[in-house]
């Protein structure tokens, strides 16, 4: 009551702000410091994610094209590096284009795939993986196979390139890649310049190719991408040529500018489980793509598209009759094409970075094949005469035949005339030769070469073909027997009249004890000798 406090009560002291709790101060700077924390920890995220990429409001138009800018480059650096390590790829071989890439091969098998430039055969892989578009540690997976044509109408030698590329794994567990799975990662790419990951396939003219790509038969001529997103659907989009694909039973055929999809499910989510769509038009991003890994479509107009019926005519002049649901196109009996079955789904690998750039041309000048024809039959093959019965017997024997027409079919080739004189095989090493003097009177060009050889020991390949002393194919070709067709300039294959020319062929070990043939075939005539190493 006289303005004293009571004895039980607290006595209230004043406070000033140099008097303040260091348990606030403490509390305050630490909640400061943590949000610093978490927004430049979520700052990282936002750039490594590639979410600036996809148009975050605060992205300034300066950082975008920053980003862009280093999206380009890293794309062309990686496709030049590419081209570089992948230029002697042979037939039915898989090069390691770009990093990074991680592979599974058959069990036993004894081959090095672990750097850019390391080629293998393709029927020794079990399963791929490509590394996603990192700007991070400049990386992006690129594997390059090179693959036989394996239509009845495809030209003999003729292959085809399937470029696996970004987010992207492929199993397979039959020879060859004409049968096999595939799903690419979603939510990773960040460039405009390769809107998504997956498969691009791309064949000379008059080429064509069956897969049996996650269950659904594929028939295709020309340039098309693929992509496979597990549990969701596979789209098949052409560029050039035409294309039919069955699934579920049924057959859909399209063509240039036009893409179909295919639903995706099953255990493993990349099995065909329903129909091919009807064809959409490409979007922008489908042409983006074709402009960045074949140059092509660049100003990404939309690709003229055909009628149904003169799509059904180009398809029927390219495979033959249309197919109708729920049949297949007989393929090359030399290549067979068998159903795969579901495959466990694979998991991701590291990435790299990436080397110095090298340039180069992407697939080498001269082709070959594995799976050569027959070598023309030569002209001294007698005709036989015409067996024609009489009731006359008569026990003199002759050997002139008749002048009864002979009917020759027409689908027999005229045999070649031979060039001249051929001396034997010689061997030395790891070198064949043989030396051709032209007499046909007229310049003679050579355009292929066969060559059956021993392959042994299991590393054994030609790695060089020269004509006096000239390469005119190098790489790695490493099962007989081989068939080489040459393309480009001729004045490094040609022999005048009168003179010789020596032909070699270099292998990678010493040759073997065995036999070995060489026919060469020129424009207009062959030259062709057997020989055997003791």
């Amino acid at each position: 009551m006289n303005g004293q406090p009571d004895a039980g009560e607290p006595t209230l002291q004043p406070t000033s702000n140099s008097k303040r709790p260091p348990l606030v101060r403490i509390v305050g700077f630490s909640v400061l410091a943590l949000g610093i924390i978490c927004l430049a920890l979520w700052g990282i995220v936002l750039i490594n994610s590639g979410n600036l990429m996809a148009g975050t409001p605060n992205l300034t138009a300066t950082a975008r094209a920053e980003i862009d800018i280093s999206c380009k480059q890293l794309v062309e650096l990686a496709m030049q590096e590419s081209e570089a390590f992948c230029q002697n790829i042979g037939t039915n071989q898989l090069c390691y284009g770009n990093f990074s890439i991680e592979a599974d091969l058959a069990q036993g098998a004894n081959a090095d795939f672990s750097e850019r430039g390391d080629v293998i055969d393709v029927d020794i892989l079990r399963r791929l993986s490509a590394a996603p578009l990192d700007l991070v540690t400049q990386a992006w997976g690129i594997a390059v196979f090179k693959v036989t044509a394996n239509l009845p109408r495809s030209l003999p030698g003729q292959t085809v390139t399937v470029l696996v590329f970004g987010n992207t794994t492929l199993n397979k567990d039959q020879p060859g890649l004409h049968t096999f799975y595939f799903f690419s990662d979603t939510g990773q790419v960040i460039c405009d310049e390769v809107p998504f990951d997956g498969l691009f396939i791309t064949m000379p003219d008059g080429v064509g190719a069956q897969f049996n790509i996650n269950g659904a038969e594929l028939v295709l001529t020309g340039t098309a991408s693929i992509t496979a997103t597990l549990g969701e659907g596979m789209n098949i989009s052409i560029y050039s040529g035409s294309a039919q694909v069955t699934a579920d039973g049924q057959t859909q055929i399209f063509g240039p500018g036009q893409q179909v999809s295919i639903p995706l499910g099953g255990p493993n989510g990349m099995q065909a489980v329903g129909p091919p769509s009807e064809p959409a038009l490409l979007s922008e991003q489908e042409l983006a793509l074709a402009c960045t890994l074949s140059g092509e479509n660049c100003q990404k107009d939309p690709i003229p598209t055909l009628s149904m019926t003169d799509l059904a005519a180009t398809v029927e002049s390219e495979f033959g009759p249309t197919i109708a649901p729920g049949e297949t196109l007989p393929i090359s009996a030399n290549t067979p094409v068998n159903t795969a079955t579901a495959l466990a789904s694979p998991t991701s690998f590291p990435t790299a970075t990436l080397a110095p750039s090298r340039t180069a041309t992407f697939l080498p000048t001269w082709t070959n094949t594995k799976k050569p024809p027959e070598p023309p039959a030569p002209t001294n093959t007698p005709i036989p005469p015409t067996n024609t019965p009489t009731n006359t017997p008569t026990n003199t024997a002759t050997n002139t035949p008749t002048n009864t027409p002979v009917d020759t079919p027409t689908s027999i080739p005229t045999p070649l005339s031979t060039c001249g004189s051929v001396s034997l095989i010689s061997f030395s090493g790891t070198q064949l030769s043989i030396n051709i003097t032209n007499t046909t009177g007229a310049i003679i060009t050579l355009n292929t070469l066969l060559v059956n050889w021993i392959d042994e020991p299991a590393n054994q390949r030609i790695q060089d073909v020269s004509f006096d002393s000239i390469s005119i194919w190098s790489g790695n070709d490493n099962n007989t027997p081989s068939l080489f067709e040459f393309t480009g300039p001729t004045g490094d294959r040609q022999i005048v009249n009168g003179s010789s020319a020596t032909l070699a062929l270099t292998f990678a070990e010493p040759l073997a004890s065995g036999d070995y043939n060489v026919t060469a075939t020129f424009d207009t005539c062959t030259a062709s000798q057997s020989g055997t190493l003791p």
